[in-house]
């Protein structure tokens, strides 16, 4: 924003300030792991935790680090077919929730669809542009 100088514009801050609510939906061909950003720097000490200690030799940490490269990629091809062989539940029928269902992973999907349903909460109003501006 500080680039373009548009940190005064009010939309833009606001829509900033609920990037959490929409930013899924633009990285849903990125694979996390299960994980968003904030918990993939504080799990990976966790992952690794449970297949290493402090007493680990440095041969046992090789072995062991091989062995949970190997479950996280087994999680992953696990997660990935079940994504694509799974059937998203539909409940609004509109073009936009068939098609974020066609290609969203079922997490992504299940965040997207909770924002798309929440969305009904909202007034529409149309707002024309004077035409002395």
């Amino acid at each position: 924003m500080e680039v373009y100088k548009l940190q005064d514009n009010e939309w833009l801050k606001r829509l900033f300030d609920i990037k959490e609510s929409w930013i899924l939906v633009y990285n849903q061909d990125t694979f996390f792991g299960g994980m968003n950003t904030i918990q993939r720097s504080e799990s990976i000490n966790f992952f690794f935790d449970l297949f290493v200690d402090a007493s680990t030799t440095l041969q046992d940490f090789v072995v062991k680090y091989e062995k949970a490269i190997n479950k996280r990629y087994e999680d992953e091809k696990r997660e990935d077919f079940e994504s694509r062989h799974k059937s998203c539940i539909l409940s609004i029928g509109s073009k936009t929730e068939k098609h974020a269902a066609l290609v969203s992973i079922m997490n992504v999907f299940g965040k997207f669809h909770n924002e798309l349903t929440s969305v009904s909460y909202f007034t529409k109003e149309k707002i024309e542009k004077n035409s002395s501006q």
